[in-house]
């Protein structure tokens, strides 16, 4: 059989897989970004090696996962309905805190007939 039209895989060092890791983890680049700028053969490659770690971003480190730290799907699932629910009580606080000041805008207005309200756009000329 001839071999030379088959493709030689490449190796890569875990250094050199747990730095392109550790940027896609940070969101310094994408993991596409990242095989398409230092040559990553495959277009799955990276994405095996995100399977590999987990990232602590409180120490900014890797933690590589193995099968007994690896989460189960079970609990990846309710880790992600607690941060959803999470997120969601923050935009709703985000909103109320957003509608307060609106109020308060419109109260000071109309008590001492002060706009607070930053007008956006050209500068208006008083000619």
């Amino acid at each position: 059989m001839d071999k030379s039209h088959c493709k030689k895989q490449k190796r890569y060092s875990k250094e050199f897989k747990e730095a392109i890791v550790l940027q896609v983890y940070r969101g310094q680049a994408s993991a596409e970004a990242l095989r398409k700028r230092y040559g990553i053969g495959g277009k799955m490659t990276v994405y095996k090696w995100l399977k590999l770690y987990s990232y602590d971003g409180e120490q900014d480190k890797l933690v590589p996962l193995t099968k007994q730290n690896k989460p189960s799907k079970q609990s990846n699932e309710k880790e992600m309905e607690v941060k959803i629910k999470e997120l969601q009580k923050s935009l709703f606080n985000a909103r109320m805190q957003a509608e307060a000041y609106r109020v308060l805008l419109e109260l000071g207005k109309e008590q001492y007939g002060v706009d607070l309200e930053k007008k956006f756009g050209a500068k208006q000329s008083d000619d």
